[in-house]
């Protein structure tokens, strides 16, 4: 990628290099003119660069644009669709659109096997499958395995009798975990570490009893970390047809979100329609003894949506609230004060 981004010619002079084709051979300087991999400003002229790609391009590529800007960390593109059609077409727009910059993409992987049959055999050789034994790809820290669809982690730890506090800081730093799915696990060890600083030791001195013990114990616990496999997509969202509601309280929803746009407020817009799915799920965490299932039934769906208006009411009329609670009156002023 950085190849096909030319420099600023005025800007060329500062990427001058020597080089000699043999150690006797005489010293020829060369120009580069394109961005280098290794100099500081090469991460952010490429994404710039890309950015600016997706702003010029969006009107032809609408769907690439939005997610060139959204998904993409330098030279990965991490996204999706729940629409498999969509999904064709935001591929499609994908390779148009960076062919525009003189782009080609590779190294292309799918839970979806259908995607990966429709590119054409030349690209298919990058296809990740058939470079991993295990099926999985790695991705900014982050194990995914396309064929069952859930991430997990691999963890290489050398049990020894005795650590010092250097050792047991790089251990911790080794579990990279972006997304906090082993959150609790990296706590126990935050906390370890801790108690080393609270006890003062220093970088290179062996731990002592009982730390050394704690330490241990749960250092050999550490390979169960790969038997851990987290499912990708944690809930299935529920479209307003598929609900058993009447369609007042259909269309009363779908005015809601349309408020909530309208005011530029952003609160769980996206996830109006999914509340209710989660309203039930925390229902039935707090009660396991009564559990809702099938479909949804018009009073957990009014339930829900009374909570989002509340959460709505609490957020953008704060300081009537904060007054009225201290006993204090409204402003005339105030878009409310008629209420």
């Amino acid at each position: 990628m950085f190849r096909q981004i030319l420099i600023n010619p005025d800007h060329r002079d500062l990427q001058m290099i020597l080089w000699k084709d043999s150690a006797d051979g005489p010293v020829k300087t060369y120009k580069l003119n394109t961005v280098t991999y290794g100099t500081t400003c090469a991460p952010y002229l490429a994404t710039r660069t890309i950015q600016q790609l997706a702003r010029d391009e969006g009107e032809n590529y609408p769907l690439a644009a939005a997610v060139t800007i959204r998904d993409i960390y330098m030279d990965d593109i991490l996204t999706g669709s729940s629409d498999f059609q969509e999904f064709q077409l935001l591929q499609s727009e994908l390779i148009g659109l960076f062919k525009k910059a003189g782009m080609s993409l590779h190294k292309r992987c799918s839970n979806a096997p259908e995607i990966l049959t429709s590119i054409s055999k030349e690209e298919q050789s990058w296809d990740f499958h058939c470079q991993s034994s295990d099926k999985t790809i790695k991705t900014l820290g982050v194990i995914w395995n396309p064929q069952f669809d859930y991430f997990s982690f691999k963890t290489v730890v050398n049990c020894q009798d005795s650590y010092t506090k250097r050792e047991v800081l790089f251990i911790i730093e080794r579990l990279f975990d972006p997304l906090g799915f082993i959150g609790p696990i990296l706590t126990k060890a935050k906390l370890l570490l801790q108690k080393l600083w609270v006890l003062k030791l220093e970088w290179d001195e062996p731990l002592s009893n009982p730390i050394a013990k704690e330490w241990n114990d749960f250092v050999s616990t550490l390979p169960v970390i790969q038997n851990i496999q987290i499912p990708r997509i944690v809930l299935k969202m529920v479209e307003l047809s598929s609900m058993d509601l009447p369609m007042h309280q259909q269309r009363h929803i779908v005015q809601y979100c349309m408020f909530n746009r309208s005011q530029k407020r952003m609160y769980l817009q996206d996830s109006c329609v999914a509340n209710p799915v989660l309203h039930r799920f925390t229902k039935n965490c707090r009660n396991p003894s009564v559990k809702g299932s099938g479909r949804l039934h018009y009073s957990e769906v009014n339930e829900a949506e009374l909570g989002l208006i509340k959460n709505l009411q609490t957020s953008a009329f704060k300081e009537e609230i904060d007054a009225l609670a201290k006993g204090g009156c409204i402003s005339q002023k105030k878009v409310n004060f008629s209420l």
